[in-house]
């Protein structure tokens, strides 16, 4: 390996760059041993302390692994092929989906996929974006995941950052070569709610859920195609500041003269369930009986509740691997296949 020079002012943190990409490069092969002291004196022309130092920050980086120096080897999964980013925009309380996401993350690092979470990516202080960038720029991760819809100036800069891949959720495929989109595939999970309904017998349906989303679009639709009458005063949405008002609404429905009254709710929103079942249950003790009750879900979930509920979503853990999956396929072949998400059917019990 031939001899590198450092000039005087070249400062610590470009010596464990220089490394870094020897072993990105394959310079320096994961698996093998890192050379020694003696090695890297004669390699660099530098003092031990500065070798000390970079060393020390691969370590801490995860380009490195051992604790003596004897024992220090390259890696085998390198963080910029095998450590994303799930990025939140604020914080995952309060947001059964961006929890599940978080807590998958730590359960994959038994296969050898770290992820890190960046929260409050939208927040108007920069320190967030900061920590990333550093991260980005050090190699210390190989990309991203967005979990919220990335609009803004730093957003649409890392997204046209054709150097690092990252995952976003869209319905359309994107031209960037460093962007891989991820689907939902709504109109398979809202054929599984009417599945759902019409094996339980369910004659009209109501839809509650929160914000303007697709699949209360298409629900009139679809719950027609399975002959499950609904209307417009029986698809309504909830502001999301005010989710207990679903409780509300719900004790309203079921108030409604027979002829006109729901007997099967489609809750679109896992985050409303617990108010939709409290407003069940208070509105009519009896009549609940007889209501069938479906809802959205985050997968996994062991959540029980007090009257039967039939669940339908997506699994977080594998939209996590598959994400991994697809971020580490980049780096070996540039590969931006659009990630389809597909849902399942948790029948209730």
């Amino acid at each position: 390996m031939p001899k590198l020079v450092l000039k005087a002012r070249q400062k610590r943190r470009e010596l464990s760059e220089i490394m870094r990409r020897m072993i990105v490069s394959g310079q320096l092969q994961s698996g093998s041993k890192f050379p020694t002291y003696q090695q890297m004196e004669r390699m660099f022309d530098t003092s031990r302390g500065t070798l000390q130092y970079a060393v020390a920050e691969l370590q801490r980086d995860g380009y490195l692994i051992g604790r003596k120096r004897r024992d220090l080897i390259v890696a085998e999964h390198l963080p910029c092929y095998s450590r994303f980013a799930l990025l939140i925009e604020n914080s995952e309380h309060g947001n059964q989906f961006w929890k599940k996401m978080v807590d998958g993350c730590s359960r994959l690092e038994e296969s050898g996929v770290s992820i890190e979470i960046y929260r409050n990516m939208s927040a108007p202080m920069e320190s967030g974006r900061r920590k990333l960038q550093d991260a980005i720029d050090a190699l210390r991760i190989g990309g991203c995941f967005f979990i919220f819809d990335p609009v803004g100036e730093w957003q649409n800069n890392l997204l046209n950052n054709e150097r690092i891949p990252k995952v976003v959720f869209s319905k359309e495929p994107n031209d960037n070569p460093s962007v891989i989109t991820a689907t939902f595939e709504i109109n398979a999970q809202l054929s599984l709610v009417g599945q759902c309904m019409r094996e339980k017998g369910v004659r009209r349906a109501a839809c509650i859920t929160m914000g303007n989303q697709e699949a209360s679009n298409l629900f009139e639709t679809v719950m027609q195609r399975y002959g499950i009458a609904t209307d417009s005063y029986l698809n309504q949405s909830i502001p999301e500041t005010k989710r207990s008002a679903a409780a509300n609404l719900v004790e309203l429905l079921l108030q409604l003269p027979p002829e006109i009254r729901p007997d099967g709710i489609y809750v679109n929103d896992e985050n409303l369930l617990e108010y939709v079942i409290h407003g069940i249950i208070a509105g009519n003790p009896v009549r609940w009986k007889h209501l069938r009750l479906v809802s959205h879900a985050n997968f996994p979930t062991s959540q029980v509740y007090p009257i039967p509920v039939d669940r339908i979503g997506y699994d977080t853990m594998e939209i996590l691997k598959q994400a991994a999956l697809r971020l580490g396929e980049w780096h070996r072949n540039g590969n931006t296949e659009r990630i389809l998400i597909t849902p399942k059917w948790e029948k209730s019990q």
